[in-house]
């Protein structure tokens, strides 16, 4: 009898023993979610790079023009990662995976804050975003170029792809793992590294929270599309009527009287701050008008 027990003892431990080598061994062979992240942006980069170069081939030979090879060059990498990393993602058994595309869910407040927001958020980090040189920021419009095919790249393209990878692939699949607020900003990160350039560095990952937390607050990925293409779509008109140097001018350019200046940055950063609280409250009154659906169901 005391045999068996002791039988008994050592095949529940060796059982236990086997789980926690198989527990662990899982576990290193598992890359973290940070790797992952990692992997995605470098495969955008690498079919970046090769698209790049086979539409400035195309482009010097005459054969497409130089704003159609910017729109292939950038929608082609966009959809091959975008496939890459839901691939990933569900292969790693993350949830939320694929962004719902319902109409239905369209948030019209928490669209015209989030469009107010992105305007403004530009204006408040204007000190720091005037840091850093100009030229920059003009050689970059100038690759973009104006025409039909650059109005549907930045306009179009650029709020899809980027959103469906960004908010709906990458934070959605976060927040299956680390919550919304890690997730939110593991998001912003990520967008903000793509963007180079170290102005459009802060202000993306700025942009990237502000995007974040309206697709957390309202699972639909078309409200953040819709905000992020009126914020590319109001840059473009204005660089397209202005010009490049006009348009890329800050406030503190185009007001010289340093007293007019400090008092419109006031009210602008008091119309930002207002816009933000409007936002937080929606999300109250939208958390409730939920909370109060699932208690008549």
């Amino acid at each position: 009898m005391d045999e068996q027990k002791l039988d008994s003892k050592n095949d529940f431990q060796s059982d236990i023993t086997n789980k926690d080598i198989k527990s662990i061994t899982t576990s290193r062979e598992q890359p973290s979610y940070i790797m992952d992240i990692l992997a995605v942006i470098g495969v955008l980069i690498i079919t970046m790079i090769i698209s790049t170069l086979i539409s400035g081939a195309l482009t010097n030979s005459g054969s497409i023009s130089k704003t159609f090879a910017l729109f292939l060059s950038y929608t082609i990498p966009f959809s091959i990662t975008i496939i890459f990393s839901i691939w990933l993602f569900m292969r790693r058994g993350y949830k939320n995976v694929l962004p719902k595309l319902s109409i239905s869910a369209i948030n019209a407040p928490f669209v015209l804050y989030g469009c107010i927001l992105l305007i403004l958020s530009g204006i408040v980090l204007e000190p720091v975003l005037s840091i850093f040189p100009e030229e920059w920021l003009i050689e970059l419009n100038k690759q973009i170029g104006t025409g039909g095919w650059a109005i549907i790249t930045t306009v179009a393209m650029a709020p899809i792809l980027e959103e469906i990878l960004f908010r709906g692939v990458i934070q959605g699949s976060a927040m299956s793992r680390y919550g919304a607020m890690r997730a939110i900003i593991i998001s912003s990160a990520a967008f903000a590294l793509i963007h180079v350039m170290p102005q459009q560095v802060i202000y993306a990952f700025v942009a990237g929270l502000i995007l974040g937390y309206i697709y957390w607050k309202t699972q639909s990925i078309l409200s953040v599309i819709i905000i992020h293409a009126f914020n590319n779509g109001t840059a473009f008109i204005q660089k397209s009527i202005f010009g490049d140097e006009i348009s890329n001018q800050t406030i503190r350019e185009l007001i010289k009287n340093d007293t007019l200046y400090w008092i419109s940055y006031s009210i602008i950063t008091i119309l930002f701050i207002t816009a933000l609280i409007m936002l937080l409250q929606q999300t109250s009154k939208a958390d409730k008008i939920n909370q109060a659906n699932k208690i008549l169901k």
